[in-house]
């Protein structure tokens, strides 16, 4: 049987947090953001995943977080298994799927 895949493919990135009132990216890019619970995220690493066609720099109530994890490394197994399943789309930098260093970003904090 064939798989069939959405039209529109979602799109992930890879952000910490370190306190209650923002994201940073892998950029280091700090943004404000929204849950769709209304709560604040725990610290640690998430993968944060965009839904279909939304907007790729809000990071509001429609963004999906998944974690919080130890590690960049485990973040980053999650968002390559997810590339190769053809669950999200690649962006420019990931469409040859060659490693990135993650390590600029400092994730120490366990899970709660």
């Amino acid at each position: 049987m064939k798989k069939s895949r959405p039209s529109k493919m979602v799109q992930c990135e890879i952000v910490s947090v370190d306190c209650p009132q923002f994201v940073v990216n892998m950029k280091r890019h700090a943004n404000r953001y929204e849950t769709a619970s209304g709560e604040a995220l725990a610290k640690g690493c998430y993968l944060a995943v965009w839904p279909a066609g939304a907007c790729r720099s809000s990071y509001g109530r429609e963004l999906r977080y998944y974690g919080p994890h130890e590690t960049v490394a485990i973040v980053r197994i999650l968002h390559i298994s997810a590339l190769w399943l053809g669950i999200v789309e690649p962006v420019a930098e990931e469409a040859s799927l060659r490693p990135v260093s993650y390590g600029h970003l400092y994730c120490p904090y366990a899970p709660a």
